[in-house]
């Protein structure tokens, strides 16, 4: 699997992150970290295969970033340059 997501905004500051699991049909496939400086995620994970037809495909914050310490924000589904790509 390869994914990429288009940050739109990253506020995080003081050398605050945000930590982040790629969540397929309730399965973490993959986790990553943002820090202040990431622009844009590009990632690849392998993994057991998940049943579909169907599949839930969440990016779920797995850490609380402090008060005054910033935020991040993707652009929504469908918009922009997001894209998965399950082989």
């Amino acid at each position: 699997m390869t994914y990429d997501v288009d940050v739109t905004i990253n506020a995080l500051n003081g050398g605050n992150v945000v930590d982040m699991d790629l969540v397929i049909n309730g399965v973490v496939v993959d986790s990553f970290t943002m820090d202040e400086f990431a622009t844009n995620v590009s990632r690849s994970a392998t993994f057991a295969p998940i049943a579909g037809p169907s599949y839930v495909v969440e990016l779920r914050v797995t850490n609380l970033v402090p008060g005054g310490g910033g935020s991040v924000a993707f652009r929504y589904a469908g918009v922009g340059d997001n894209t998965l790509n399950l082989f």
